[in-house]
């Protein structure tokens, strides 16, 4: 059997996980998934942009908004813009972070930013799921051969 033996195949694992927390896509792009990793990479930072862009920064605020912000904690994207929005709030003279007035008259775009950066958060924890998942093994002419019933090539019988 040719390859890599199961311990290194572990270590490939797991160090494709960890890339895919720093860099969303980059697991699968470590494995040679380039296609996979690039289309995830795409959807993971777009999804965490317009988020940000349609919401704003505070969206990203795991205190007012725990549930969400484990799920954006899913990427480090996610984690960097909670500890930015942690960072701006305004504080009192306490020096306590006080809620910042939200206008919500043109409709409730802090909702949507906030759905749109938990749902990029849950999709890389998918992908560093996916990276930790052996790649479908490739079948060799012998061993189609032994499927079919006949004799592997190159062995003799």
């Amino acid at each position: 059997m040719t390859g890599a033996s199961k311990p290194e195949q572990q270590q490939i694992f797991v160090s494709s996980a960890m890339l895919a927390w720093f860099v969303p896509g980059r697991g699968y792009l470590h494995r040679g998934q380039k296609a996979r990793g690039i289309l995830v990479m795409l959807a993971v930072m777009s999804l965490i942009l317009v988020g940000a862009v349609v919401g704003g920064i505070q969206v990203c605020d795991s205190a007012r908004n725990p549930v969400a912000g484990l799920a954006q904690l899913g990427s480090l994207p996610g984690l960097v813009m909670n500890v930015i929005a942690a960072n701006a709030r305004p504080r009192g003279e306490s020096g306590e972070a006080q809620d910042a007035m939200v206008d919500t008259t043109g409709g409730h775009p802090e909702e949507v930013g906030l759905i749109f950066t938990a749902v990029a958060g849950l999709l890389n924890v998918m992908a560093i799921v996916g990276s930790l998942t052996p790649l479908p093994r490739e079948t060799t002419e012998a061993e189609d051969g032994a499927q079919d019933g006949g004799k592997p090539h190159g062995q003799g019988g």
